[in-house]
């Protein structure tokens, strides 16, 4: 083997092994969302002069990641006598700092004529989509405040 031959072999150790390295740490780095205390509130109509349902949903938002992460929209969703409703968000976005807790409040509504019904709802989807990715939550019931 010559002199060439086991400086190329070297490189190629050394550059695959920093590239091992390189692909592990931006993973660890990157922003991880962990989700607790979700509730989540449907307020049917006040009176018959106002056309919409609105839908809530409390959480507290964990990024336990080393890079901080901004929540830009959501997306909610709920089955109801077989037909699937998404409700529209009312906007607003959530910066999350590294390692740190952030309560947030998340507004939706949909037309009263689209969704007539003062009732629990069971087995909602909320999709969060942040700047590193999306986090997909599963809403065991939403409750009428009625």
């Amino acid at each position: 083997m010559t002199l060439i031959e086991m400086a190329a072999i070297i490189g190629a150790i050394t550059g695959s092994v920093s590239l091992g390295i390189v692909i592990y740490k931006t993973t660890q780095e990157r922003s991880k969302l962990s989700i607790q205390d979700k509730d989540a509130y449907h307020f049917p109509p006040l009176n018959e002069n106002y056309n919409f349902h609105e839908f809530n949903v409390t959480l507290t938002v964990s990024n336990k990641g080393k890079r901080s992460t901004t929540i830009h929209s959501a997306n909610l969703s709920f089955n109801f006598e077989g037909k699937t409703f998404r409700p529209e968000m009312s906007g607003h976005t959530y910066f999350i700092q590294p390692d740190s807790s952030e309560k947030i409040s998340l507004n939706f509504h949909t037309k009263k004529e689209e969704f007539s019904k003062n009732v629990d709802l069971d087995n909602g989807t909320l999709e969060l989509f942040h700047t590193h990715g999306k986090k997909t939550i599963q809403l065991q019931k939403i409750r009428n405040a009625k």
